[in-house]
């Protein structure tokens, strides 16, 4: 596992990832976050 993906599961597991795609839809991007549920 690469040191990005690795980033982007930790990012993905942490609340603040989550306020940060409902708070800055533009700076997020949707394709990062295919195939991955939303809890």
């Amino acid at each position: 596992m690469d040191k990005e993906e690795q980033y982007l599961l930790f990012a993905l597991s942490t609340p603040m990832e989550v306020l940060y795609i409902g708070n800055e839809p533009s700076h997020t991007s949707p394709a990062m976050y295919t195939g991955i549920p939303a809890v």
